[in-house]
C-alpha cells in the first residue's frame, strides 16, 4: 500500500509554501506519488442592494481575483514542483457552493491523501473556507499543515498515533500505513486508558492494534499518558513537544459534528491549535 495520487489543496499565496513543504516531506518518503494541486474557486456571495438589484460587477471582481490568484498559485507550485521527482499537475475547478473546500470533495475520490492548511483567520483568501468539511466528507486522510508548528519537521520520522479505542482511531492508523512503514519511530498514545490487569495495564484494543501494525513491518510502541486533571489537548500538546514528534495520527469527529461544534471535542481541539502535522482520518 501506498499513496500514488496526493491531492493538494491551496488556497492563497500565504499559505502555499508550509503546503508545499509537506507534499516534499511526503514525497520524500514516497517518491513515486503523483501531486495534483488544486484551486477550487467559491460560488460568489453577491447581496442586492436595497432596491433588490444585484450589481454584476460584483461577479467580475470575484471571477477577476480568483483567476489572478490561482494563476500566481499555479505558477509558483509548478516552480517548486518541477525540481523534485515525483510527477505533478495543477487544476482549477469551480465549487457548487460558498467554500471552495467544498469543491475540493468532488475530485477527493481519486486521490489516497489530502494535504491542505489550517484556517487562517487573518487571509481573507482562508478564513471562512472550513476545512474540516475535506475531514468530514472527502472520504480520505487529509494531512492539515500547522500555520505555526511547534516543532520544525525535516523528515516524517517520528510519528505518534492519538488512540481511544475507538473505530476512528484504528482507521486513521491503517489510513496512515504509509508513512508509518517509513518512520524510524511510532508511538501507539492513549490518554487515560482503562485500566486491565490481565494485560497488565494496557488495554486489549492497544495491544491488538499494536500486533496489527507490526504484521506491516512497523515497530510500535504503546504509551499510556495520564492526563493528572488537564486536558487531554494539553496532555497530548505537551507530550509531542516534548518528544520532538513530527507527525500525529488521529481519528477524526468520533462524535457527531454538530456536538462537537456546540459542546467541542478532541478533533475541534486539535484543528484549532494544531501543534504539529496532523493526519486526520473519519
Amino acid at each position: 500500500m501506498s499513496y500514488k495520487t496526493v491531492l493538494a489543496y491551496i488556497r492563497s499565496e500565504t499559505e502555499l509554501a508550509r503546503i508545499l513543504s509537506a507534499v516534499e516531506l511526503v514525497t520524500d518518503k514516497l517518491s513515486d506519488a503523483h501531486v495534483i494541486g488544486l484551486y477550487s474557486i467559491p460560488a460568489a456571495a453577491v447581496y442586492a442592494d436595497i432596491n433588490g438589484f444585484i450589481d454584476p460587477g460584483m461577479f467580475e471582481l470575484h471571477d477577476k481575483h480568483h483567476a489572478e490568484n490561482s494563476e500566481k498559485i499555479k505558477k509558483r507550485f509548478e516552480a517548486v514542483m518541477q525540481n523534485q521527482t515525483s510527477t505533478y499537475e495543477f487544476q482549477v475547478i469551480r465549487s457548487d457552493t460558498g467554500t471552495g473546500a467544498q469543491g475540493a470533495t468532488q475530485i477527493a475520490c481519486g486521490a489516497d491523501l489530502i494535504i491542505t492548511g489550517q484556517t487562517d483567520l487573518n487571509d481573507p483568501d482562508i478564513a471562512n473556507d472550513a476545512v474540516d468539511t475535506l475531514v468530514f466528507d472527502s472520504g480520505r486522510p487529509v494531512l492539515m499543515v500547522p500555520l505555526k508548528p511547534a516543532n520544525a519537521v525535516k523528515a516524517l520520522d517520528r510519528i505518534a498515533i492519538a488512540y481511544n479505542g475507538k473505530r476512528e482511531g484504528s482507521r486513521a492508523a491503517m489510513d496512515a500505513l504509509p508513512l508509518l512503514k517509513t518512520a524510524q519511530r511510532v508511538e501507539l498514545l492513549w490518554i487515560d486508558p482503562p485500566l486491565d490487569d490481565e494485560s497488565q495495564g494496557i488495554v486489549p484494543q492497544a495491544q491488538e492494534l499494536a500486533k496489527a501494525l507490526n504484521r506491516h513491518g512497523i515497530d510500535i510502541s504503546i504509551q499510556t499518558l495520564t492526563s493528572s486533571g488537564r486536558s487531554a489537548m494539553d496532555t497530548l500538546q505537551e507530550y509531542l513537544q516534548a518528544t520532538d514528534t513530527d507527525m500525529l495520527v488521529m481519528g477524526a469527529y468520533s462524535h457527531s459534528r454538530l456536538r462537537e461544534l456546540v459542546f467541542g471535542g478532541m478533533t475541534k481541539s486539535v484543528l484549532a491549535t494544531m501543534p504539529s502535522l496532523t493526519l486526520f482520518s473519519r
